[in-house]
């Protein structure tokens, strides 16, 4: 069974399944768009031994560049730079579409429902597409041009597909509602080697408080983090906030906000940061902080449970509830608050039992229900279901 996937994807992060000499200059920067779900993905169908192909776009090639390996086969397109949103992304979408027509695949997983799942529905295959962000709402959050690009490839795929999976049951519930389709449940799931069993070493120094974002918008809602972080520095005067993602880098968006404001004080801004880096800051920090208004998943989320770092979110913040267990595996508050932000905070801060016992239940949670092993078996389902094979067993 052959397997392909449409979508951004770290192309980095898959050089283990890769060969030959071609592959230096590709494997460079963020090769592929960057994609964490479908990276996570293609490693766990290739260790389950299924041949796979990805086909994506990649905004500083020229032509295709394709990099092979035993079991995988990456396909990257150009992408241009300006001018794509003009024409809903055609010149990448005819890509994408005569990419997977070549490759052959018995099957195609697009991932969003943008121009990668509008290319994968027009190529003629059978195609799975997942939901990840819900286009209306994003673009209400962000009216740009690009997402009302989105949002109108979004429709698209909504009219076109006819087999779809969601991250979570808030998104699985709007997808239902308006594609009046059999919306399939699939969480995003992290290689099972980050649930490590070992116990988060007691804190050694000040405290650290994390917090992983790209954007600065009004969605990610980091203002009332910058604006909360002021209140845990008077109880704590050496503690630090560490800020990575795009728009966080030095003198970057969020540091000439947070300096206009005066909130600069204890707060490192670390840009975008390898996968490597993200690990260990998770490692060192004390409590992570996700302060979004609207997530339809939160894949960081799951990172942080699976290093035993307790999280604090928002409660009324789309998916984020379900991925933290209700509460079980995280503190919950009104994120549109920058106190309840700071009370929660130093709740954890000043009770080391609790915050343990946060990070241990959190880990469970998501060892049980978010590693890879817990979720392949069920896009194998779909796939089988979108081939009109429901009852066959896929062989490697």
């Amino acid at each position: 069974m052959r397997i392909a996937l449409a979508g951004p994807v770290h192309v980095q992060s898959l050089r283990p399944w890769l060969s030959g000499d071609g592959t230096t200059t590709a494997l460079t920067g963020m090769a592929g768009r960057g994609g964490t779900p479908a990276t996570e993905l293609a490693s766990g169908l290739l260790r389950r031994g299924y041949d796979v192909v990805i086909v994506s776009l990649d905004a500083t090639l020229q032509s295709e560049t394709i990099l092979g390996g035993t079991q995988l086969r990456v396909c990257l397109g150009p992408q241009r730079e300006h001018g794509r949103t003009r024409d809903l992304f055609r010149q990448e979408r005819a890509y994408v579409r005569h990419a997977l027509q070549r490759e052959a695949a018995d099957v195609v997983h697009a991932q969003w429902t943008y121009d990668f799942a509008v290319a994968a529905l027009s190529s003629g295959l059978p195609t799975v597409v997942t939901v990840h962000d819900w286009a209306p709402l994003v673009l209400r959050l962000k009216p740009t041009p690009y997402k009302a690009a989105c949002f109108l490839l979004n429709a698209v795929t909504f009219v076109r597909g006819r087999h779809f999976t969601a991250p979570s049951p808030y998104l699985q519930h709007k997808v239902q509602r308006v594609t009046r389709r059999q919306v399939r449940l699939i969480p995003n799931g992290i290689d099972d080697a980050f649930f490590r069993d070992r116990k988060k070493p007691p804190r050694r120094g000040p405290p650290v408080l994390l917090s992983i974002n790209n954007g600065f918008g009004r969605r990610k809602n980091v203002h009332a983090l910058l604006q909360a972080f002021p209140q845990v520095r008077r109880a704590w005067p050496s503690s630090r906030l560490r800020l990575a993602g795009y728009h966080y880098e030095p003198d970057g968006l969020a540091e000439r906000w947070a300096r206009a404001q005066g909130l600069t004080a204890g707060v490192d801004f670390l840009g975008e940061v390898s996968s490597p880096t993200v690990h260990e800051q998770m490692d060192a920090a004390d409590v992570f902080v996700h302060p979004a208004l609207e997530e339809s998943f939160g894949l960081v989320l799951v990172e942080a449970m699976a290093h035993r770092l307790p999280v604090v979110a928002g409660s009324a913040s789309g998916a984020v509830p379900w991925v933290l267990g209700e509460g079980e595996a995280g503190s919950l508050v009104d994120v549109r608050q920058p106190t309840a932000i700071a009370q929660a905070i130093l709740g954890l801060l000043g009770d080391d039992a609790r915050r343990a016992a946060v990070g241990a239940r959190g880990f469970a949670h998501a060892r049980q229900h978010f590693s890879t092993t817990a979720v392949i078996d069920r896009y194998l389902d779909a796939y089988r279901a979108a081939l009109g094979r429901q009852h066959d067993v896929l062989h490697s």
